[in-house]
């Protein structure tokens, strides 16, 4: 899935995944640019994995010669749902928003809770214990 927001560009690898799972997040922009996109939108829905990696990068179509400069940001869901990669900002420009469905996991439904207490019960069967037994 991908969408287009003037010169900038998004998409990402998938757009179903469960908990645990990492999206490649891409957005590229049609010229060179140092700018950084603002990436604490998605801190609401999605942990980040890695920062933006920024590459330049320059080609050739017919004649013409093309600098454009891309951004890889990896993300991980928050929650299962319909979620939307937000908006990002660059150069004043902004991308579209992208919808991702995450599947919720049996591992998501037993997994045990920090806030939750955990009992654990235990008995020795030995009357003498020695070390290293």
């Amino acid at each position: 899935m991908s969408t287009y927001g003037a010169t900038l560009f998004s998409f990402v690898d998938r757009d179903e995944v469960r908990i645990g799972d990492i999206i490649k997040l891409t957005i590229e922009s049609g010229k060179k640019t140092s700018d950084i996109p603002n990436i604490k939108p998605l801190e609401v829905h999605f942990k980040i994995i890695q920062k933006p990696k920024l590459t330049n990068y320059t080609s050739t179509q017919n004649g013409h010669k093309t600098t454009k400069t891309r951004w890889i940001i990896k993300i991980s869901p928050r929650h299962s749902g319909s979620l939307h990669i937000p908006s990002l900002i660059v150069n004043n420009q902004k991308t579209s928003p992208i919808a991702i469905k995450v599947i919720r996991t049996s591992f998501e439904d037993n997994r045990v809770r920090a806030d939750k207490p955990v009992f654990i019960h235990s008995e020795v069967n030995k009357r003498d214990e020695l070390i290293n037994k």
